[in-house]
């Protein structure tokens, strides 16, 4: 309403598949490099090597956190894009800018996780995660006929938790499609 009129989202949720990265050319992630503050680098070929970080000073508006969950076949056919997605996110989480709802969001979600029982460094890694999709070598959320089937349920909590559980999979500079124990950190 009224309240958050005008008001730039500090936190956007982005779902990235390979078929529409090709029939769009890549749209869908200039956004989540616009949210983030992120620029491309191309070599002579065309191909992004790089996501340069814009300076505060010349994007001259807030950061906005950003989650991606990616399909199976997305992750198979991009993961050059992922890998260089993870490293900038992972960077921009340690930024010490004002403003910076990347490293505010991490160091919250660090502290979370710390309380939830992951150790320092593990609470720390996989804080700074924004990539989310299956396990490797998995495809799909495996909800399709269960939610066909919505005179076999009463609430949609079975299905969250399921489609939470396949997707937790964290894609970091070094935890690559893995999982911590006892904690969805998606």
């Amino acid at each position: 309403g009224k309240k958050h009129a005008g008001a730039a989202p500090t936190k956007l949720a982005f779902s990235l598949w390979s078929v529409e990265a090709m029939r769009h050319m890549g749209v869908t992630e200039a956004q989540v490099l616009h949210a983030l503050g992120l620029r491309p680098r191309w070599d002579e070929g065309g191909r992004v090597v790089a996501l340069d970080i814009i300076p505060a000073r010349e994007l001259k508006r807030p950061r906005i956190d950003t989650v991606v969950q990616v399909t199976g076949a997305y992750r198979d056919q991009f993961e050059g894009f992922m890998r260089l997605l993870a490293d900038a996110t992972e960077r921009l989480s340690k930024l010490d800018e004002p403003g910076n709802t990347i490293a505010h969001n991490t160091r919250l979600a660090a502290q979370s996780l710390r309380k939830q029982g992951l150790d320092a460094a593990s609470a720390q890694r996989f804080a700074a995660v924004r990539i989310f999709g299956n396990q490797p070598g998995d495809y799909g959320v495996g909800l399709s006929d269960a939610v066909l089937d919505s005179t076999a349920w009463e609430n949609d909590a079975p299905l969250a938790e399921q489609y939470l559980s396949r997707l937790q999979y964290a894609y970091g500079t070094k935890d690559w499609g893995t999982t911590t124990a006892g904690v969805n950190v998606y």
